[in-house]
């Protein structure tokens, strides 16, 4: 009789040490199971809320960059120019740079001026043009081209000729056609002509650059001559 309740007590106990081993089991399984819920819960959540908008954003104003400032000869073989001649056709390249494309301009303004001592300045720019000793030739945002002098004189703009870049675009070249007057002052010795180039954004903001020491030929003209 013992022996048999031993035995019984022995075969209770490998069930319960059986149902222990699978409740650990289940229990895992179970852990397992919510561990990989977590896991993939947050992109179910995510995509879940997920959703598009629109809006706008205005771009901070960047001042505008000239990087150079070019004298060309025109004609079959144009080249750059050291020398001008009045009554002659030349051409003022100027690249600009806008981050903010270069429709943000208002004004390209080119100064081609003559300068004494042959050293540049800024302090000897002028503010307007002179038959003698300077003209300012002007691009507006509107596409037109002016001259100052523009009465008077014999220094001319030739619109026909300039060009402007497209203004969609970040970077490009203005290019400034002109005749320099018939008295534009020669520069035998020392004295110098310079060509300064400023950009002028819708912020007011501002990039220049120059080209200094281009020279100027003497020029003449005989008239009322005789038959003799």
């Amino acid at each position: 009789m013992a022996h048999e309740k031993k035995d019984t007590r022995l075969q209770q106990f490998e069930v319960r040490k059986r149902e222990s081993r699978l409740e650990s089991k289940t229990i895992s399984s179970i852990v397992v199971s919510l561990t990989m819920l977590l896991i993939i819960l947050p992109g179910i959540v995510l995509s879940a809320t997920e959703s598009s908008s629109t809006g706008s954003f205005t771009i901070n104003n960047v001042d505008p960059a000239i990087t150079s400032v070019q004298l060309w000869s025109t004609g079959t073989s144009p080249a750059q120019a050291i020398t001008m001649t009045p009554q002659v056709q030349y051409n003022v390249k100027v690249a600009i740079n806008d981050l903010n494309t270069l429709d943000d301009l208002t004004t390209v303004k080119v100064t081609i001026y003559y300068d004494t001592d042959g050293s540049y300045d800024e302090g000897d720019r002028p503010d307007m043009g002179n038959t003698q000793t300077g003209a300012i030739l002007t691009w507006t945002n509107s596409g037109s081209w002016s001259i100052d002098p523009n009465a008077s004189t014999t220094w001319s703009v030739i619109s026909g000729s300039c060009s402007q870049p497209s203004l969609s675009g970040t970077t490009g070249t203005f290019e400034f056609h002109f005749k320099p007057g018939k008295v534009a002052t020669e520069t035998p010795g020392a004295a110098e002509w310079h060509i300064y180039a400023i950009a002028t954004d819708n912020a007011s903001a501002t990039g220049d650059f120059a080209q200094d020491d281009r020279e100027m030929n003497w020029y003449s003209e005989i008239t009322n001559l005789t038959a003799t």
